[in-house]
C-alpha cells in the first residue's frame, strides 16, 4: 500500500453524499488506489473477480460478494482478474443506526449487530438470502428519497437494517465466509479517527476524534498513523 491515503472525495461518482442513501453501478477495470471513506457503504459484486484489501486484509471478490465498510475505513481493490461490476449502496449509518436501535428489544442488539459486521466485513450471498440481495438493490435503486413526507426515507431505512441483517445471517454458514486472499493479514492494521459513542437515545455515532483529521494517513513506523 501506499505511504499516503486519499480520503475518498464526496463528488466522486453518482453517489450523493448529502442523501439519506443513493445507489451506483460501477465497473473496475484495474487495481484503484487506497481510500479512506468518510461514509458506510455496501458493495454487492454481481460480476467479475479480484481482490479487494479491506483495513490491511485481503479479501477473494466474485459474483455474489457483499462487502460492509464502515466510516473511515480504508479500502484497495489491489488484483482485478475479470472485469468488476458492482453496485455500491452508501447510506447514512447515524440515520439508519437510530431507526435501528428504536426496533431492539435489547439495548445492546444495535451494538451487536455493528459489531458484527465490523469484524467480518466481507460474505459470499448465494441462495434465497442472494435473491433477496437483488431485490433489496432494485428496490432501492427505485425509491426516490422524501418523495412522500418522509414515508420514502422510513421505507429505505427499514431495507437498509434488512441488508444489515441478511448480511449477518449469510456469514453465519460456512459457505458464507470469505475467504480471505494472500497478503492480508493482522500485521496490517490502520488507525481511523473515530470511535462510536452513544447519544442521549442510546444509539451509537460514528465520532470523530477531537484532534481532527488531515486528508491523508502517512506510514510512520510499523503502521500508518493520522497525520
Amino acid at each position: 500500500m501506499k505511504d499516503t491515503v486519499q480520503i475518498q472525495p464526496g463528488h466522486c461518482s453518482e453517489i450523493d453524499p448529502r442523501r439519506l442513501f443513493s445507489v451506483a453501478r460501477e465497473v473496475i477495470a484495474a487495481p484503484t488506489q487506497p481510500l479512506i471513506h468518510q461514509g458506510a457503504r455496501f458493495l454487492y459484486v454481481s460480476k467479475g473477480e479480484g481482490t479487494l484489501l479491506l483495513q490491511g486484509r485481503g479479501y477473494r471478490l466474485r459474483e455474489g460478494t457483499l462487502v460492509a465498510i464502515m466510516p473511515w475505513q480504508i479500502s484497495e481493490v489491489t488484483e482485478v482478474s475479470a472485469p468488476l461490476t458492482y453496485y455500491l449502496i452508501r447510506y447514512q449509518l447515524d440515520a439508519v443506526n437510530l431507526a435501528l436501535k428504536s426496533l431492539c428489544s435489547i439495548a445492546q442488539d444495535d451494538e451487536e449487530l455493528l459489531s458484527r459486521i465490523e469484524a467480518a466485513p466481507v460474505v459470499i450471498c448465494g441462495g434465497r438470502g442472494a435473491e433477496r440481495i437483488d431485490s433489496i438493490v432494485g428496490l432501492l435503486q427505485a425509491e426516490p428519497e422524501d418523495s412522500d413526507g418522509g414515508h420514502s426515507s422510513a421505507y429505505a431505512i427499514s431495507l437498509i437494517i434488512e441488508l444489515m441483517i441478511l448480511f449477518c445471517r449469510q456469514g453465519q454458514g460456512k459457505e458464507g465466509r470469505a475467504s480471505a486472499a494472500a497478503g492480508g493479514g493482522a500485521a496490517a492494521l490502520y488507525l481511523y479517527p473515530f470511535e462510536r459513542k452513544a447519544d442521549h437515545n442510546g444509539a451509537f455515532r460514528h465520532v470523530l476524534h477531537e484532534r481532527g483529521l488531515n486528508t491523508q494517513v502517512h506510514k510512520g513506523g510499523e503502521r500508518p498513523v493520522l497525520l
